[in-house]
């Protein structure tokens, strides 16, 4: 008896987090603010219990606000019931129960939590009286008592709210920034958190889909830059696409027609020899060795690779260059791949982060895309980033990554506001994301 009543008082206790024992109030246009540096932040994660999970950030100028106010700031859908004892939380994003049947399944609720600690910690008191403070997590999950979301890194929620600051910069026509190569950059950030990009729609309704499938071809054989083909092949394979079918256009033979067996060339930057090679190896083709030869020959005396044959080593091309040479079957311990990642190592700058230009005499400063590749280099050796510390404070690329995040989510190149050729490079990387993509054995046709 004594069992039943505390499951039972449990369980009262657990379903106050999706009722309120006051009034759940709507947040004034001062306490909503406008998006600045000095904004706090919370996020809310929202487990629908199908596997589905999102994660948004929001943001507010008063010191803190209530759990149902974030939810209401966090863009998804919440139904919201009123009755004498308070609000509640009957649906989010139509998965739950009806307003006028609020309590239509009794073994599945929305409970609150809170991630403190490394764990999720249910919500004592109803969602409009749970007070959200600068950096909280809250989660929401549709299921079984005592079930809890998901367990959720710092490196995820960061990339998440980034993710959700990029879907913001979408243009009616489906494209971001109106062109190609941005546009693949974002959906290659979405697919390494495992978007479904076709639900990403602009103004107009279209997806970033709509728009490639549109511009594909013309990017594809485009003069100006000999990556495009690997590049969009890297993107077609990343979304679980077929890179030899994708909007009429056979990508593989796209990348054949760039390639000159006899010098094992893609082009003439290093950049396009490693997308070609990263784009080859992710439609399932084994890499030409001549390629592989030629651009371990283009290495730099000092281990890393410049933007051409005779450019200054950089550590974008150089992390770059490191992912296509494991991605074209080189062994981490070859000399190439371990003499790449050394010129990376000693780059790094005492904040963790890395320089595009470690010899420039004008800015060595670190910025948050060389730092993206650098991670994803050290990633794609199979080191741990967090195991790269540097300076006094002992701290790493990802601490340095996730300072340079904004109030809004975004991420700023070294210095705020956000930057959109910053973030699409940050998000795969704080994911733990590489560029080395083995295609899938059966891959859907189109997206």
């Amino acid at each position: 008896m004594l069992f039943a009543f505390g499951v039972a008082l449990s369980l009262v206790l657990a379903l106050q987090a999706a009722f309120s024992v006051a009034d759940a109030r709507t947040l004034t246009p001062q306490e909503r603010g406008v998006v600045q540096e000095d904004s706090n932040y919370a996020d809310v994660l929202v487990d629908f219990g199908d596997g589905r999970v999102e994660v948004r950030r929001v943001t507010f100028v008063s010191p803190t606000i209530s759990s149902l106010q974030a939810l209401q700031l966090s863009g998804i859908d919440a139904g919201i019931a009123a009755f004498d004892f308070g609000a509640a939380v009957c649906a989010i994003d139509a998965v739950g129960c009806t307003l006028d049947n609020c309590f239509c399944d009794p073994d599945q609720y929305w409970g609150l939590f809170r991630w403190q600690d490394g764990q999720w910690v249910s919500s004592q008191v109803g969602a409009a009286d749970s007070v959200v403070r600068p950096g909280d997590v809250d989660g929401w999950y549709w299921g079984p008592f005592e079930s809890t979301p998901p367990v959720i890194t710092r490196e995820e929620l960061a990339a998440r709210a980034g993710l959700q600051w990029l879907r913001g910069q979408q243009a009616a026509d489906g494209s971001f920034g109106g062109n190609v190569g941005a546009t693949l950059d974002t959906v290659l950030a979405g697919a390494a958190a495992g978007e479904n990009m076709a639900r990403w729609q602009g103004a107009d309704g279209k997806s970033p889909w709509d728009y490639l499938r549109k511009e594909a071809g013309a990017f594809a054989i485009r003069d100006e830059s000999r990556a495009s083909a690997g590049k969009l092949a890297l993107m077609v394979a990343a979304a679980g696409l077929d890179p030899r079918s994708f909007a009429g256009q056979n990508l593989v033979v796209s990348m054949s027609q760039v390639y000159s067996p006899t010098t094992g060339a893609f082009g003439e930057s290093n950049w396009d020899q490693a997308f070609n090679m990263l784009g080859w190896r992710a439609a399932g083709e084994t890499v030409p060795v001549t390629a592989t030869a030629l651009l371990v020959q283009r290495m730099n005396e000092d281990g890393g690779w410049g933007w051409t044959a005779t450019s200054e080593s950089d550590v974008d091309t150089s992390a770059l260059a490191v992912q296509a040479l494991l991605a074209a079957g080189e062994q981490v311990t070859s000399t190439a791949v371990v003499s790449g990642l050394a010129y990376i190592q000693a780059a790094q700058n005492d904040d963790g982060g890395f320089p595009y230009l470690p010899t420039s005499t004008t800015d060595t400063s670190s910025n948050s895309n060389s730092t993206a590749f650098a991670v994803q280099a050290i990633l794609a050796v199979g080191q741990d980033p967090l195991a790269w510390t540097t300076g006094i404070s002992a701290t790493t690329p990802i601490s340095f990554l996730l300072g340079q995040q904004t109030a809004d989510g975004g991420f700023a190149f070294t210095t705020p506001p956000a930057n959109d050729f910053a973030v699409r490079q940050v998000v795969p990387a704080l994911l733990g994301k590489t560029l080395i993509i083995h295609s899938k054995p059966v891959a859907r046709r189109e997206a």
